[in-house]
């Protein structure tokens, strides 16, 4: 064993602080969230012999999940993932995505490329592009997708850096800084929920379009274009007010109930809680 010289000392110490420091950003990464869809009725088509283009019904379930070590899921419509895909970040770098394509008893695996999604009636179509190294890192295709009716089609896309809205977005108070964020679908509701926080605050910010803004308590309020960072204070998103339990570290919930009456563009609703509570039993 090495005799503990002073530079030795030195050397270890900086070791764990940049050991520490590392840990420390790797937990403030927002999680990835995943999507997996499982629709009926898929077409391939390619017009005019360009790329390959994937047509899923909208009405078709979306389920997401989060990358660990976080535990959060929920389900959206394969319409709203589409009207969510620029607030995602999938317009600037789109996801890869696992296609497995149903048809005779038969399954066949593509892993593609997935971008520009359009929405028409009742149908959502989405641009293939083959991955260009996918034979270099060991997978191969065994055909190109080949134009027709596939009776099903399953998807699992990578990897948003927010999730989807459910009926509840909550933070609790625990840390002195903590923040969670979702994307609001046009037309859909959340309910942002602070428990036992001290100066909690909730932000919202229009992404995609649109000019109708969030409602708040049934009243319409317009908000801020969302800048291009997460977090919502850098971004000039507007503040809607505070979720805060101002008469101390109570266990219970403030609630705010936001609904984005807009038709075409995604909102990002942010809560950050500045708390130094402990809501230890």
């Amino acid at each position: 064993m090495p005799r503990l010289t002073p530079r030795l000392a030195l050397a270890l110490a900086a070791t764990a602080v940049l050991s520490a420091a590392a840990g420390a950003a790797l937990a403030s990464t927002p999680p990835g969230i995943l999507y997996s869809v499982d629709a009926r009725n898929a077409v391939i088509a390619s017009p005019g012999g360009g790329p390959a283009q994937l047509s899923l019904p909208a009405p078709t379930r979306v389920t997401w999940f989060t990358d660990r070590p976080e535990r959060r899921a929920g389900s959206i419509t394969l319409r709203q993932l589409a009207q969510m895909w620029t607030a995602s970040g999938f317009d600037t770098d789109p996801p890869n995505a696992a296609l497995v394509l149903s048809r005779r008893g038969q399954d066949r695996t593509h892993v593609v490329e997935l971008s520009l999604p359009v929405v028409s009636g009742s149908r959502v179509t989405f641009t293939t592009r083959a991955l260009p190294r996918s034979r270099e890192l060991g997978f191969r295709h065994t055909e190109p997708l080949r134009p027709g009716r596939y009776a099903a089609a399953r998807v699992f896309i990578d990897d948003a850096a927010v999730s989807p809205c459910g009926m509840h977005l909550q933070a609790t108070g625990t840390s002195p800084v903590k923040m969670v964020q979702c994307l609001l679908a046009p037309g859909a509701s959340v309910n942002a929920h602070a428990i036992g926080g001290l100066g909690t605050e909730l932000y919202a910010c229009q992404t995609g379009g649109g000019t109708a803004g969030v409602g708040i308590y049934g009243s319409t309020r317009g908000v801020t274009a969302c800048g291009s960072q997460l977090d919502p204070v850098a971004d000039g998103d507007t503040d809607l007010g505070g979720l805060g339990n101002f008469v101390g570290c109570a266990k219970y919930a403030n609630t705010q109930a936001l609904s984005n009456l807009d038709t075409q563009a995604t909102v990002r609703v942010s809560i950050v809680s500045h708390s130094t509570c402990s809501l230890a039993p």
